[in-house]
């Protein structure tokens, strides 16, 4: 009787481990399908992040990939139970990374805040080769330059380039003296010199012969309307001279 009994026991458990393994995975996989994690993304200052790159790892393989909306919010469907790890990546900012454990049917919720991306980079800045000597214009260039001074600033201005500072005996903003007055022009070009206050302009430097003659000086007048001068703070009625000021200044060398 033993001997009879003995292979209905073996078909009722081959029956049994048969059903039983399907169930498992089918439930499994339920689970799987309902687990999802939601995540909205923000920078440092609160604002959404539109167009970030959210990947769910179960270990080295992708899980999942979503990309944010124009709301910040990315889900990442069908996940694996267990622990996974949560990456988010936006241009601009520091990558984002989370581990996160999931059971079966989990829907989480992560507000994930980036940080702004920081970088190095190194500049080398070299300073330009200039002349050692300045250039130097002979008598006969002086003799070719225009006669009228505002024509000869114009005309060194060209030559010099923009932002060129003409100075006639060292001091800027007076008339240019005539050719004849004139003993030598030279270009200084290098502007990183000790002597040279404003950096990275080159300098017309026009140097006078000295008076020959008995006399010699200059005179130079300016005037301006008093009725566009302000009234004293102190005087409450009438305005002041409203006539012609002219100041004159005389220069008489001898």
């Amino acid at each position: 009787m033993p001997l009879a009994r003995m292979p209905a026991v073996r078909v009722v458990l081959l029956v049994a481990c048969g059903i039983g393994t399907p169930a498992y995975t089918l439930a499994s996989r339920a689970g799987e399908a309902d687990t999802t994690i939601s995540l909205r993304v923000l920078d440092p200052q609160g604002m959404v992040v539109p167009g970030a790159v959210a990947v769910c790892f179960l270990g080295q393989e992708i899980a999942s990939t979503a990309y944010t909306d124009q709301w910040g919010v990315a889900t990442l469907e069908k996940l694996p139970v267990g622990e996974v790890s949560v990456r988010v990546d936006a241009e601009g900012f520091g990558p984002y990374k989370e581990q996160v454990y999931l059971k079966p049917g989990d829907k989480k919720e992560i507000e994930v805040r980036l940080s702004i991306r920081y970088f190095e980079e190194h500049l080398v800045v070299t300073p330009p080769t200039f002349q050692a000597l300045p250039r130097v214009l002979t008598q006969r260039e002086i003799q070719a330059l225009p006669d009228d001074p505002e024509a000869m600033a114009r005309a060194l201005e060209r030559m010099a380039g923009p932002g060129a500072i003409i100075r006639v005996d060292g001091f800027t903003g007076g008339l240019l003296p005539p050719k004849d007055d004139i003993r030598e022009i030279r270009f200084q070009l290098n502007p990183y010199s000790a002597e040279n206050h404003e950096i990275g302009r080159v300098f017309v430097e026009i140097l006078t012969r000295p008076p020959t003659g008995p006399w010699g000086g200059s005179v130079r007048a300016t005037g301006a309307p008093r009725g566009f001068a302000a009234r004293p703070a102190f005087v409450t009625t009438g305005s002041g001279d409203r006539g012609f000021h002219v100041p004159l200044c005389l220069v008489v060398l001898g």
